[in-house]
């Protein structure tokens, strides 16, 4: 009886440590404010504008957070391959001249639950 007495409240305060913020617009804020710590690095792409090639340079945030619905929370991701400058993007729609928007690999680093 004495160790359900001790092993109860240790629970209730496990389960109240896995939502760090009591509301959306909290989550929503911190993750602003994490966003607010990153810097731009800038990105060299080959683009090419109906027949001729041409490069250019775009700056990149390298933090991104999302919201996340069904697990009540935004997730923060970094893009370890922009911030090492290695991510070179080539697009390679050569005949519509669009630009296509990097997809680097991404890793989740940061949750703000909700």
């Amino acid at each position: 009886m004495k160790n359900l007495i001790t092993i109860f409240p240790t629970i209730l305060l496990l389960a109240g440590c896995n939502q760090a913020y009591p509301s959306k617009t909290e989550a929503r804020e911190a993750c602003k404010k994490w966003l607010g710590e990153d810097k731009a690095v800038t990105v060299l792409f080959t683009d090419y504008n109906h027949y001729e090639r041409k490069q250019q340079t775009r700056d990149f945030k390298i933090r991104r957070c999302e919201l996340e619905e069904e697990t009540q929370q935004y997730l923060g991701f970094y893009y370890p391959s922009i911030a090492d400058g290695s991510y070179k993007k080539e697009n390679d729609n050569k005949w519509k001249g669009s630009w296509a928007a990097p997809a680097p690999g991404r890793k989740v680093v940061k949750r703000f639950r909700f």
